[in-house]
């Protein structure tokens, strides 16, 4: 003899079945996109998003290019425009090599050669220690998180379900054009994306894991960035960050020891 739901019961179940049926259609409708404003506005309140003027951190750096490529771990102390000290560190923590700009004036002291190099912070000698034709300025913004607008009209917002939203520009040559990659509210950048006229990829630059202090400004603590057609790319991650310190003039300076041999720099 088979089960009978009392029919009590079995009025209960149907009603709660089609106060499924009914509701569904509400329930799993798709959420629409988010309201985002205008592109001007956007790209206004991207210009005026602030970034941090000074960093000190630990962490790690990985460069490569058609030639050449390597990685060490690091402890770094920098301050906008154009002022940088970077100790690269071997796995047990003794220096690998001491680096200082300053001035737009670069030395790079190597300890287990007795050597150190002295000359200007070229882009060409930006690229060969970093793997990216950048200058100083454009290095420090990159690890801060700042974005470069190429141009600021002739701006439309792409968003797709399940991507993020994109603003596309014209760059101001009329040759370029910027993908400025946004957050899932449309209100940080993470990123962007600099095409030729064909639509080439010339440099692709990707902010993670933002460090978000209560009092100033966001850091992130992954950068990457990435010449696709060179075959170049430049990775960074930060450690123990600490926005917008107080730095003294010793933290940009290494010591020296006697006997050293200096020579020029060279991008070659």
């Amino acid at each position: 003899m088979r089960n009978r739901i009392p029919p009590p019961l079995r009025s209960l179940v149907l009603l709660c079945m089609f106060a499924a049926v009914a509701c569904g259609c509400t329930i799993f409708k798709p959420s629409p996109p988010p309201p985002f404003p205008p592109p001007a506005q956007i790209l206004e309140r991207l210009s005026r998003q602030p970034i941090p003027q000074r960093l000190r951190a630990w962490g790690s750096v990985k460069w490569a290019s058609p030639s050449r490529k390597g990685s060490s771990q690091i402890a770094l102390v920098l301050q906008r425009p154009d002022r940088l000290r970077i100790e690269g560190l071997s796995p047990i923590g003794t220096s690998v090599y001491s680096l200082r700009i300053e001035g737009g004036w670069m030395e790079l002291f190597l300890p287990s050669e007795r050597r150190i190099y002295r000359g200007r912070a070229t882009v060409d000698v930006m690229k060969r220690l970093f793997s990216l034709p950048m200058d100083v300025p454009q290095l420090l913004e990159l690890i801060c998180g700042g974005l470069p607008l190429c141009g600021e009209e002739d701006g439309s917002l792409q968003w797709e379900k399940g991507k993020r939203p994109v603003l596309n520009l014209r760059c101001r040559d009329g040759a370029k054009s910027q993908q400025i990659l946004l957050d899932s509210m449309g209100k940080r950048a993470v990123g962007y994306v600099i095409s030729a006229p064909g639509g080439e990829e010339i440099l692709k630059v990707r902010w993670e894991d933002p460090l978000c202090p209560e009092e100033g400004p966001c850091v992130p603590t992954k950068i990457q960035g990435e010449m696709p057609r060179e075959g170049r790319t430049l990775r960074i991650r930060l450690e123990d960050v600490e926005v917008d310190p107080i730095l003294s003039d010793e933290e940009f300076r290494f010591r020296i020891p006697p006997g050293v041999e200096t020579f020029p720099l060279s991008p070659d």
